[in-house]
């Protein structure tokens, strides 16, 4: 059986924005949805999973 660490560290990639901070959270704890990125030119319209940008999370508003 695996040991999960009581620390989780979670990093966000802003694809060319500004830097979105890393977030150490507490493993198997919601994550507080981080201020948005911003890019000149550009809108924020959401987070993904994935490099390529077509899974996208489904963030719950507590």
């Amino acid at each position: 059986m695996w040991d999960l660490p009581n620390n989780c560290t979670v990093t966000f990639e802003s694809n060319g924005g500004n830097n979105v901070p890393t977030k150490t959270i507490e493993c198997r704890n919601l994550l507080i949805e981080p201020t948005n990125p911003m890019k000149e030119g550009y809108i924020f319209v959401g987070r993904y999973k994935n490099e390529e940008l077509t899974e996208a999370w489904i963030l719950i508003k507590v």
